[in-house]
């Protein structure tokens, strides 16, 4: 079961926390902008609008940061902290869980019990907008077990939640290789690598 403790996961993304927070209000941001925004017909065209903007910035911000990136996992695409913990950013609903039309892979993900990725350890960054969607109420750094929450960290925002948090022990590290080495997608090189490369 890929469970971090609150704890390790704070000391994981502490570093990092500004720029998860840029990340969502920019994303937000260029929605606000978006000359569709005004005719937007349902809130999912908002949320897909939104979701591609934060992989946008994601890509942006974390380009030069050493220890964190932009990764791609078998159907995901979210943040590699280290090399043990993706984090996949999505908006949430009312009780700060995040939406997502319940298919096959998105159950999968929030099911703790069920082994992805070889053992990475599956985080989610989610938003709350305020009750009319015109701005960003609270930003969240969390882990769910299926419909229940097992902690939280509040990045941005704050506001009273109602949660099951669930009683979890933390996975124990056997001194393995990093899983992140096995499975998650290598970078391309940019053009320029390529030219050092060749007239090396």
């Amino acid at each position: 079961m890929p469970i971090i403790t609150q704890n390790a996961a704070e000391q994981a993304i502490r570093p990092y926390i500004n720029q998860f927070v840029e990340i969502v209000l920019a994303a937000f941001s260029d929605w606000l902008k978006n000359p569709y925004a005004a005719q937007m017909q349902t809130k999912s065209f908002r949320a897909h609008a939104v979701s591609n903007q934060m992989l946008v910035h994601a890509k942006r911000i974390f380009d030069t940061v050493d220890g964190v990136r932009v990764a791609s996992v078998p159907n995901y695409t979210g943040i590699l902290v280290g090399s043990d913990v993706f984090i996949r950013m999505k908006k949430a609903d009312e009780r700060m869980l995040s939406r997502n039309y319940p298919t096959k892979n998105a159950l999968a993900f929030v099911d703790q019990e069920q082994e992805l990725f070889g053992g990475l350890t599956r985080l989610e960054l989610v938003y709350q907008l305020d009750d009319v969607g015109a701005e960003v109420e609270r930003i969240v750094l969390m882990q769910r077990h299926k419909s229940s929450v097992v902690w939280t960290i509040d990045l941005f925002g704050s506001a009273p939640m109602v949660q099951n948090v669930l009683p979890f022990a933390p996975q124990i590290d056997d001194g393995s290789s990093s899983v992140a080495n096995r499975i998650v997608k290598p970078k391309r090189k940019t053009n320029r690598e390529k030219q050092d490369v060749s007239t090396g």
